[in-house]
This record gives C-alpha cells, structure tokens and sequence, in this order.
C-alpha cells in the first residue's frame, strides 16, 4: 500500500491499516523533509470532536489518550463582541469525569482541542515514512500502480491513497473537476506563547478555562480564542481573528498568486498593529489585551491566510464519474472545507479508519465503491456545514443581529436537551 501525503489523515490509514491487517506493507510518501528538534514548527490547534476521537482511539498509538486528556477544553461556547454568551456546546467537566478517561470520551458532546505537532508526531509512531518525495502523478495498471516523483524517481503499489491536502495533485488527477480555491474571508492565526493568568481576564478566564470561545463582531469580524496544553505541559492560546477580504488592509492580503502569506517582517508588524487597533474597537477590552501580547514570531503562517472551500461536490458523488480500480482520496485531498465548523481533522481521521478496514478486506474491491460513497456524504455534508458557518459567522449589521437571535435560540434548545451545561 502506498499513501501519499504525511499528513493527520495519510498516518492515520496508514496506523489503522497496520492494526487491520500488519501483514500488509505501507509506505508514506512526504514531500517535506524529515522533521528534526530544529526544524519543529510552531504548532497549530485542533478541535477533535467525538468523530476524530472514536477514529483515534480505534489504533493503540502510545501516549493518544494522554494527549486527548491534556486538552483544556471540553466545550465550545460562542460570544457576542461584547463576551455575552449566546450559545455553549458542552461544558466544565465534572471531577469525576475528568479522571475517567471512559467517561470522558463517550458524553454527549466529548471534545478536546490538541496541539497539531504533537498529534502529528504521535501519529508517525512506527510509520515507514519516505521524505522528500514530491508526487507528480499516477498510472494506473490491472494489477499495480505506478507513482511518480519530482525527483525523478517512482515506485509501485498494489493500492494507491491521496492524502495530500487540500491542493492535492491526485485530486488534480482523479477529480480535475473537484476545485478548491477562497471563500472570501481571511484569517490571522497566532499561538501565544506567553499565556496571561485567567484571572486577569475576569469576563473570558472563567471560559477558557474549560472551553473554546469564538465572539462575533456587529462588524463581521470573528475571534477565536482557546487554550491548550501541549504533552510537555506548556500551555498556549489560540488566537484567531477572521473577517471579510475587504475588511483587513489591502496591502497585507496574502499574496494573489500563490494564495499564501507574504513572510515579511515589516508587513507582519504592520499586520500585529493593525489587529490591536481594530480588535480594540470591535471586541471586549480582555481580546485587546490578549492582542496586545501577540509577536511577529507567534504569527502562523506568517501573516494572514485566505479561508478555501472545495467546490464541485454539490454536483454528486464525483468517484461515481470516474473509472478507477486501485486509487482513491481521503480527507482535504477529497473534500477541503474551511474552518469555522472545527471538522476538518475529525473528517479526515474518519475516512482513514474506514478505508483501511475497507482495504484491509479479501472483498476490499467490491468495498471501495462503499467507502468511497460514506466518505463523500460525509465529507460534502461537513464542507456544506463548514462554509455555511463561514458565512454565518461574519455577518454585518441586521444580519448579524438576526444571526445571534437564532443563535440564542439554539442555546436554549441545547440546554434543555442536556448538551448545555455549566
């Protein structure tokens, strides 16, 4: 078996087809370089909801459920500009809960949030991982498949996986007429390192102490703010503000033609100086504050970064138009979905645990019609979700205030149905 792509969804088959079946041999393909202690990268932070934990926890990876019950969070609580509450999903987990690692994982609403680097190295545990190998492209034989790199090398397998992301070449092959490409809003990430003590912050502490907090501007912006614990213990803030392409300075959108941040110091400055004085007119003082801690070296990415969708689902199931035996997709390189619903890792980590049961199979031909259409209805439903809330989420003016009744609404449903507490 070969996946291309070392990404969350690629070493996740790749575990879960060990565990099905460890008479198979799987190799993953990488077009970075082997990570080193120096090369480390900032970590970003994931939302791994019931659907990425129940796929995580379907692998015996050493130290995974430590690294869940490191999260901080166990809710996701959603705020006007002003820090009101309007909808929580989740909440404090009780003393009991927190000590159970059972309980914890099967409530209602069981949700973490992790740091991404260490998911990722968690995940690389035991996997034969070939770095620098950069895919062009496939052919695809009765009995084989033939890959090809940059590099001028190539290589043979029995089945072939696309797990290269969002910008995924064997999508570009498979599927040309699946796209991905902005959405019209632009992010600005940050890890804060330097964590301020919750106490003060009397308005957001007593939520980010339990859970994820996004707050919505009249305006259109949005801010996200969570924090998390690393598996060494070191405590971080996700810090993510997000709004209209119009609404963030022109000179300081990510570059048109690569779709990708600008690394300039000078802009990065500019863009931290900026954030501070708008954050400080549209959101609660405690967001200005924590604005003001952030540093050109926290940025992620480098600057700000265009939020993509994949396009061309709606039409049906793609991989029902398309003849092929022994290739298939999982994650961003079938269905990208932007942010704002946290379901992107949980997707991914899912379609691996279905595929690799599905080719783990003596019928695994037969299977992969199968799979291929769960992790399509699965995938569209979450890109749909995903986008809805995308524009949901950064509504202007009496839109915004409709939004939030709504909203309002739902935390009341919720709360009577028990997936609200405090």
């Amino acid at each position: 078996m070969a996946i291309v792509g070392g990404g969350l969804g690629g070493l996740m088959c790749a575990q879960a087809l060990a565990k099905a079946n460890p008479q198979l041999k799987v190799i993953v393909y990488e077009r970075s370089s082997a990570p080193s202690a120096e090369s480390r990268p900032q970590g970003w932070h994931l939302g791994i909801q019931s659907m990425g934990i129940n796929a995580l926890r379907t692998v015996d990876i050493p130290r995974m459920d430590d690294l869940l019950c490191a999260s901080v969070s166990s809710a996701f609580t959603i705020c006007d500009h002003d820090a009101n509450v309007l909808l929580r999903i989740g909440g404090p987990l009780k003393a009991e809960v927190r000590e159970d690692r059972e309980a914890r994982f099967t409530g209602k609403m069981s949700a973490c949030i992790v740091n991404r680097q260490d998911l990722h190295e968690l995940l690389s545990q035991g996997v034969h991982i070939e770095y620098e190998k950069r895919f062009t492209k496939y052919e695809e034989e009765d009995d084989k498949v033939k890959l090809f790199f940059e590099d001028g090398s190539s290589a043979e397998a029995d089945f072939l996986v696309g797990a290269d992301g969002a910008r995924s070449r064997m999508r570009g092959q498979l599927l040309p007429q699946i796209t991905y490409g902005p959405v019209g809003v632009v992010n600005m990430g940050v890890v804060i390192e330097n964590v301020p003590p919750l106490d003060d912050l009397p308005m957001l502490g007593p939520m980010l102490a339990y859970s994820m907090v996004r707050l919505l501007s009249n305006s259109g912006y949005s801010m996200l703010l969570g924090l998390a614990k690393t598996l060494e213990g070191k405590h971080q803030l996700l810090y993510v503000l997000t709004g209209p392409k119009d609404m963030f300075p022109d000179e300081l959108q990510p570059d048109k033609a690569t779709t990708a941040p600008v690394n300039d110091s000078s802009m990065t400055e500019r863009l931290i100086a900026w954030a501070i004085e708008t954050v400080s007119k549209h959101f609660h003082p405690e967001v200005a504050k924590i604005t003001a801690l952030v540093k050109s070296e926290n940025l992620i990415f480098g600057g700000l970064l265009p939020s993509q969708s994949s396009s061309g689902l709606e039409k049906g199931n793609p991989f029902m138009q398309v003849k092929h035996k022994r290739v298939t997709l999982l994650g961003d390189a079938a269905h990208a979905m932007t942010t704002h619903r946290g379901m992107g890792a949980n997707t991914s980590l899912a379609d691996a645990v279905d595929l690799s049961q599905c080719l783990a199979s003596p019928n695994w031909a037969q299977e992969l019609p199968k799979y291929e259409a769960i992790m399509y209805k699965r995938g569209w439903k979450n890109v749909k979700g995903s986008l809805d809330n995308t524009l949901r989420m950064h509504k202007k003016n009496a839109e915004s205030f409709s939004s939030r009744l709504s909203m309002r609404a739902a935390g009341v449903i919720m709360t009577l149905l028990g997936y609200s507490w405090s």
